[in-house]
Protein backbone atom coordinates (compact mmCIF):
# COMPACT_ATOMS: atom_id res chain seq x y z
CA UNK A 1 0.00 0.00 0.00
CA UNK A 2 2.77 2.70 0.93
CA UNK A 3 4.50 1.56 -2.43
CA UNK A 4 1.34 2.65 -4.23
CA UNK A 5 0.53 5.56 -2.22
CA UNK A 6 3.96 7.04 -3.24
CA UNK A 7 3.96 5.74 -6.93
CA UNK A 8 0.38 7.54 -7.10
CA UNK A 9 2.44 11.02 -5.58
CA UNK A 10 -0.06 10.73 -2.33
CA UNK A 11 2.85 11.07 -0.16
CA UNK A 12 0.71 12.20 3.05
CA UNK A 13 -0.86 9.17 2.93
CA UNK A 14 2.09 6.73 2.60
CA UNK A 15 3.50 8.61 5.54
CA UNK A 16 -0.21 8.40 7.69
CA UNK A 17 0.09 4.54 6.35
CA UNK A 18 3.60 4.04 7.98
CA UNK A 19 2.86 5.69 11.42
CA UNK A 20 -0.72 3.35 11.65
CA UNK A 21 1.63 0.54 11.23
CA UNK A 22 3.65 1.85 14.21
CA UNK A 23 0.70 2.35 16.26
CA UNK A 24 -0.38 -1.16 15.72
CA UNK A 25 3.17 -2.76 16.10
CA UNK A 26 3.75 -4.02 12.68
CA UNK A 27 7.56 -3.74 12.03
CA UNK A 28 9.08 -2.22 8.79
CA UNK A 29 11.27 -3.71 6.16
CA UNK A 30 13.57 -2.01 4.36
CA UNK A 31 11.36 -2.08 1.31
CA UNK A 32 8.52 0.09 3.17
CA UNK A 33 11.44 2.55 4.70
CA UNK A 34 12.83 3.07 1.37
CA UNK A 35 9.28 4.19 0.22
CA UNK A 36 8.81 6.51 3.63
CA UNK A 37 11.92 7.85 2.97
CA UNK A 38 11.27 8.84 -0.74
CA UNK A 39 7.39 10.11 0.18
CA UNK A 40 9.15 11.85 2.83
CA UNK A 41 11.60 13.59 1.10
CA UNK A 42 9.12 14.32 -2.29
CA UNK A 43 6.60 15.51 0.55
CA UNK A 44 8.88 18.15 2.07
CA UNK A 45 7.85 16.18 5.67
CA UNK A 46 11.12 17.61 6.74
CA UNK A 47 10.14 16.76 10.80
CA UNK A 48 9.20 13.25 9.81
CA UNK A 49 12.64 12.40 7.79
CA UNK A 50 14.83 12.74 10.89
CA UNK A 51 11.81 10.34 12.98
CA UNK A 52 11.96 7.84 10.04
CA UNK A 53 16.03 7.74 9.78
CA UNK A 54 16.56 7.44 13.64
CA UNK A 55 13.56 4.21 13.20
CA UNK A 56 15.72 2.63 11.16
CA UNK A 57 18.79 2.74 12.96
CA UNK A 58 16.54 2.07 16.12
CA UNK A 59 14.97 -0.99 14.80
CA UNK A 60 18.07 -2.43 13.07
CA UNK A 61 16.60 -2.08 9.96
CA UNK A 62 18.97 -2.98 6.62
CA UNK A 63 20.38 -0.36 5.59
CA UNK A 64 20.28 -1.45 1.74
CA UNK A 65 21.36 0.86 -1.44
CA UNK A 66 17.89 1.39 -1.88
CA UNK A 67 17.39 2.77 1.83
CA UNK A 68 20.36 4.87 1.29
CA UNK A 69 19.64 6.16 -1.70
CA UNK A 70 16.45 7.13 -0.57
CA UNK A 71 18.21 9.10 2.32
CA UNK A 72 20.47 10.66 0.29
CA UNK A 73 17.89 12.07 -2.06
CA UNK A 74 15.68 12.97 1.08
CA UNK A 75 18.02 15.21 2.55
CA UNK A 76 18.81 17.06 -0.70
CA UNK A 77 17.67 20.21 1.32
CA UNK A 78 19.89 19.13 3.74
CA UNK A 79 23.47 18.98 1.13
CA UNK A 80 25.77 18.40 3.69
CA UNK A 81 23.82 15.40 5.14
CA UNK A 82 23.16 13.68 2.32
CA UNK A 83 27.00 13.89 0.94
CA UNK A 84 27.64 12.11 4.55
CA UNK A 85 25.65 9.53 3.82
CA UNK A 86 26.51 8.88 -0.09
CA UNK A 87 30.33 9.14 1.17
CA UNK A 88 29.40 6.84 3.22
CA UNK A 89 27.92 4.38 0.60
CA UNK A 90 30.60 1.29 -0.30
CA UNK A 91 28.80 0.90 -3.33
CA UNK A 92 27.37 3.55 -5.61
CA UNK A 93 24.99 2.92 -8.15
CA UNK A 94 23.36 5.42 -11.00
CA UNK A 95 20.50 6.23 -8.25
CA UNK A 96 23.11 7.31 -5.98
CA UNK A 97 25.32 9.45 -8.13
CA UNK A 98 21.64 11.22 -9.73
CA UNK A 99 20.53 11.68 -6.11
CA UNK A 100 23.73 13.48 -4.89
CA UNK A 101 24.34 15.72 -8.39
CA UNK A 102 20.95 16.89 -8.20
CA UNK A 103 20.59 17.53 -4.94
CA UNK A 104 24.17 19.56 -5.45
CA UNK A 105 21.97 21.61 -8.35
CA UNK A 106 19.23 22.32 -6.21
CA UNK A 107 21.28 23.89 -3.61
CA UNK A 108 23.07 26.12 -5.88
CA UNK A 109 26.39 24.10 -6.16
CA UNK A 110 26.53 23.29 -9.51
CA UNK A 111 30.27 23.71 -10.23
CA UNK A 112 30.98 20.68 -7.49
CA UNK A 113 27.83 18.92 -9.50
CA UNK A 114 29.90 18.89 -12.48
CA UNK A 115 32.54 17.46 -10.99
CA UNK A 116 30.67 14.81 -8.87
CA UNK A 117 29.13 14.03 -12.90
CA UNK A 118 32.77 13.62 -13.87
CA UNK A 119 33.66 11.14 -11.08
CA UNK A 120 30.96 8.96 -11.86
CA UNK A 121 31.77 9.09 -15.60
CA UNK A 122 35.13 7.16 -14.46
CA UNK A 123 33.63 5.42 -12.11
CA UNK A 124 32.13 3.34 -14.63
Amino acid sequence: MISGYVRSDLYKDAIDLFTEMQVVGVKADSRTIACVVSACGHSGALHQRSWVHSYCERNHIEMNLSVKNALVDMYCGDIEKSLEIFHGLTKKDVVSWTATISGLSMNGQSEKALQFFSQMEMSK
